[in-house]
C-alpha cells in the first residue's frame, strides 16, 4: 500500500497556531462548547484537483468535477479561490477543502472567506504538499490535534490511493 505524506515539517518558529501556521494545520468549521471538532469530515474519500497555470479557481473549472465530493484537495500553486468557487464548493455539499498555500483567497479576503467556509459548515487545512501526488481520487486521513480554543490546530494529513 502506498501513503502519502501530504504535511509539511514543522519547526519550533512554527509551533504558534494561533495566526498563518506554516505548517499544515487546519481551521475547523465548528467547535462544540468544550472545544470538541466532529472528526469525520477529516477521514474518508477526497479528490484531489489540479489547477496548475490558472490565476483564480472559478466554479466553471469545478463543475462537473466535485458532485457527490465531501472533501476536496486542491493543488493551487499560486492561483486563489474566488467568492463564487467558494460558494459553489459550499453548496456542493463539499465539507472539507485541503490547499497547498497558506491563504484561502487573498490576504485581503482572507478573513472574509474563512467566515463563509465555517458558516457553510466547510472546515479548510492549509499548508499541505501536493507537490508528488497527482490528480485522483484517494483516502484522506487527516485528525486535528486535540486542542480547545485554538483557531489553528495541526494535522498530518496522508492519502492513500482509492
Amino acid at each position: 500500500m502506498q501513503i502519502f505524506d501530504i504535511s509539511r515539517a514543522i519547526s519550533r518558529d512554527s509551533i504558534d497556531f494561533s495566526g498563518f501556521p506554516e505548517a499544515t494545520a487546519v481551521l475547523p468549521a465548528k467547535q462544540g462548547e468544550n472545544g470538541d471538532i466532529s472528526l469525520e469530515p477529516f477521514c474518508g474519500k477526497c479528490r484531489l484537483l489540479s489547477f496548475d497555470g490558472v490565476s483564480a479557481i472559478l466554479p466553471e473549472k469545478l463543475k462537473g468535477r466535485i458532485a457527490g465530493v465531501k472533501r476536496l484537495c486542491l493543488k493551487s500553486a499560486d492561483c486563489v479561490l474566488t467568492e463564487e468557487a467558494i460558494n459553489y464548493i459550499a453548496a456542493a455539499g463539499v465539507e472539507l477543502i485541503v490547499l497547498d498555500r497558506p491563504y484561502v483567497g487573498t490576504v485581503e479576503t482572507e478573513k472574509d472567506f474563512k467566515a463563509m467556509l465555517a458558516s457553510a459548515g466547510v472546515s479548510v487545512v492549509i499548508n499541505a504538499d501536493f507537490k508528488t501526488i497527482r490528480p485522483g481520487d484517494y483516502m484522506l486521513f487527516c485528525f486535528p490535534v486535540n486542542a480547545p480554543g485554538k483557531s489553528f490546530l495541526p494535522v498530518r494529513p496522508v492519502l492513500i490511493p482509492a
